[in-house]
C-alpha cells in the first residue's frame, strides 16, 4: 500500500493511503475533521488512560487521543479493514500500547465487510454475502473495560451502546449517528446510563459527545 504523509496532532507525520485519489482525498478530509477537534470539548475528563476506538480507519482518532490526553496509555482498536489497521498502528504515538482487532464490532454471528474507495463509509451493517466479504466478528459484550469509548461504526453503534457493558467505568462516550432516529435512539440509552450530552451536532448525521454526569 502505497501512503502519503500529512501533518497530525502535534507536528508529527501521519499516513494516509495514497491512492486511489478519491480514497487519500477523502481520507485526509477524516483525519483532518479529528484533528480539528471533532471529538474535542472542554468538559472531557482531564484524565484518560485506556481507550477503546470501534472503527478506528487509519488512527486519526489514536493520534488525536495521544495528542489530547498526555495520560493516556492504552488504546483498544477494532476495524474489519486490515489495512486501516495497519495504518492506525504505524500512526499511533510510540508510548502507547495498541491492541489490534481486525474484527466487526456487532451483535451478527456473520458479518459481511464491503469496502468501496472511501474508506470512511466502508460498513458490515446490513450486508449480505453478495455485498461484501465474511469478516471476524467480536460481540459488544465483548469489549473491554474502557475510560473512553469511541465509535463510528457505521451502523452498528446501537448495537455496541446496548450491548457495551462496562458503562460503570467509563467517562466518555464519543459516538457517530447516521440520522435523527439512530440519534434519538443513542439519547435514551447514554441518558439511562447516566451520562450527559457535551455536544451534539443538529443534522442527520454527526457527532455526539457525553460525558458521566
Amino acid at each position: 500500500m502505497k501512503i502519503e504523509l500529512i501533518d497530525g496532532p502535534g507536528g508529527r507525520p501521519f499516513a494516509i493511503p495514497a491512492e486511489p485519489r478519491n480514497t487519500r482525498d477523502h481520507a485526509e478530509w477524516i483525519c483532518r475533521q479529528v484533528f480539528a477537534g471533532e471529538y474535542d470539548h472542554a468538559s472531557l475528563p482531564e484524565r484518560v488512560e485506556v481507550a477503546v476506538d470501534v472503527g478506528s480507519h487509519c488512527g486519526s482518532f489514536v493520534a488525536w487521543a495521544a495528542h489530547r490526553w498526555p495520560s493516556l496509555t492504552t488504546v483498544h482498536c477494532y476495524d474489519p479493514n486490515e489495512a486501516a489497521l495497519e495504518l492506525t498502528f504505524a500512526n499511533a504515538h510510540p508510548r502507547l500500547r495498541v491492541h489490534r482487532f481486525p474484527a466487526a464490532v456487532t451483535e451478527q454471528e456473520r458479518a459481511y465487510f464491503g469496502l468501496p474507495w472511501d474508506w470512511g463509509s466502508a460498513k458490515t451493517h446490513q450486508l449480505s454475502v453478495t455485498e461484501g466479504r465474511a469478516v471476524p466478528t467480536v460481540h459488544p459484550r465483548d469489549l473491554p473495560r474502557c475510560d473512553v469509548l469511541k465509535c463510528d461504526s457505521e451502523g452498528t453503534e446501537i448495537e455496541v451502546m446496548n450491548h457495551f457493558r462496562h458503562w460503570d467505568d467509563l467517562k466518555a462516550l464519543l459516538v457517530e449517528f447516521h440520522s435523527r432516529d439512530h440519534r434519538v435512539a443513542q439519547r435514551k440509552i447514554a441518558t439511562a446510563r447516566g451520562f450527559r450530552c457535551l455536544s451534539e451536532v443538529d443534522h442527520e448525521y454527526g457527532v455526539a459527545i457525553w460525558v458521566r454526569t
